[in-house]
């Protein structure tokens, strides 16, 4: 019985939902932009942090 718990939990977390967030917000880009070199980064929403 323990082995089948352990089976289960294994499917459930091997199962979960992995699929990529999207979380870019395309009304901000301006490829037309002035890019200062400034190092600042940011933490985007996918918890990562980009350099400017």
């Amino acid at each position: 019985m323990r082995h089948w718990i352990i089976i289960i939990a294994f499917f459930l977390v091997a199962c979960e939902d992995t699929a990529e967030k999207i979380c870019i917000d395309e009304s901000k880009i301006n490829p037309d932009g002035i890019c200062p070199e400034v190092w600042d980064p940011v933490l985007g929403c996918d918890e990562k942090i980009y350099s400017n």
